[in-house]
């Protein structure tokens, strides 16, 4: 049997430990079947409490999340649903090319949004999680891409 694992990050709030926000990276897993109808339930049941939900997907394929209204052009998103405004969310985008924009990360009142830096966040995560060290990283692109995204992806990773 196959190993699933969630990645998801829970912020809470000191000194009684109350669930403030939780965000959610999306996986293969959890955009397609059956993972993404889990998903679907489990982000159901997070959206019935007073609680922020972020969501990140950074892949370009699978299935993108529903909303009630058509997702702008791109290929990655940030949806903030924040507890006390929901059916509405946030929609940050951006395209393959695009360095990864500055989200903020919604708390309980009366602290203000944190700001986070997607782009360092990731970059911290990419030298401690040795990725550049793997020797198989950026030879074969995982997805489809039109060759001119390709041949830019092939250009950048060649230059590190």
């Amino acid at each position: 049997m196959d190993e699933t694992r969630e990645a998801y990050i829970e912020i809470l709030q000191r000194p009684e430990m109350a669930l403030v926000a939780v965000l959610e990276l999306l996986s293969p897993w959890n955009k397609t079947e059956p993972g993404f109808g889990e998903y679907l339930a489990k982000r159901n049941a997070l959206f019935r409490q007073d609680v922020h939900v972020i969501e990140l997907d950074l892949l370009l394929g699978g299935r993108r999340l529903p909303l009630g209204k058509s997702l702008p052009e791109g290929d990655y998103f940030a949806l903030i649903s924040r507890g006390d405004r929901r059916p509405d969310c946030n929609v940050y985008h951006w395209g393959l090319r695009d360095k990864l924009p500055i989200i903020p990360l919604p708390l309980r009142a009366p602290d203000s949004d944190a700001a986070t830096n997607l782009a360092e966040v990731f970059s911290v995560a990419f030298e401690r999680g040795f990725y550049n060290q793997s020797p198989d990283f950026g030879r074969r692109l995982p997805v489809s891409l039109p060759p001119s995204d390709a041949a830019w992806v092939r250009e950048v990773m060649s230059s590190r």
